[in-house]
């Protein structure tokens, strides 16, 4: 199945999920194409068994239609709420970049993507450390996202959800270790050396994770 017949195969999901019925009508106005684009669109789909349609007739999906509209579906909301919770992309963008993706991501990125939006915990992935943990640092605290290149700084805490602090462990970034900053610039990941090696972090993990700069 194509991604053009996807995104018709999803409208009329979704629209059947608000209203009983699905017109060729409504599905053109969803996806703001014409008419005759969906009627061609119709027939792909019904040589899929993924619907039926009589001429000038309501449009009903059937058991198979159901289910791939439903797999369809359901990529989208994961993708556009991991867009929208953990990235904070803004809701045109999230909806626009979900659209896009959900017809090419492979199953094995999507089951570990959905993984990760179980596990996630914002109150966590936001956790602000109590002052008495800090133990006089007040002054020397600062998320590794703002050291800048060439200094050389020591992990405090990793402030973020567990599934996060696992794949840190993975990576080797313990607290108390030791990190040196090679490439920081205004946007985008950085470069860093922990135990000899070059890592690169995102810009968001790199915000979680507390070092102490003694500068």
């Amino acid at each position: 199945m194509t991604k053009s017949v996807e995104d018709y195969l999803e409208a009329i999901y979704f629209i059947g999920l608000k209203h009983k019925v699905v017109r060729v009508s409504e599905i053109s106005k969803r996806l703001n194409v014409s008419s005759s684009s969906v009627n061609n669109a119709l027939k792909e789909l019904i040589r899929l068994n993924y619907i039926t349609h009589e001429k000038y007739g309501f449009i009903e999906m059937t058991e198979a239609g159901t289910e791939a509209g439903k797999k369809i579906a359901s990529k989208h909301h994961a993708l556009k709420r991991f867009f929208k919770q953990i990235l904070h992309v803004s809701e045109k963008n999230a909806e626009t970049d979900a659209c896009s993706i959900e017809h090419f991501i492979s199953e094995e990125s999507l089951e570990k993507l959905i993984e990760f939006l179980d596990l996630y915990d914002p109150k966590e992935a936001c956790a602000v450390v109590s002052l008495e943990s800090l133990d006089g640092l007040h002054n020397k605290v600062k998320p590794l996202d703002l050291i800048q290149p060439g200094k050389t700084v020591n992990v405090f805490k990793v402030a973020c959800a567990e599934c996060l602090k696992k794949r840190m462990l993975e990576l080797g970034l313990l607290e108390d270790d030791t990190v040196e900053v090679i490439k920081n610039e205004k946007s985008g990941p950085l470069i860093i050396k922990i135990k000899g090696c070059n890592m690169v972090l995102g810009r968001g993990i790199c915000s979680k994770i507390l070092v102490i700069d003694d500068d």
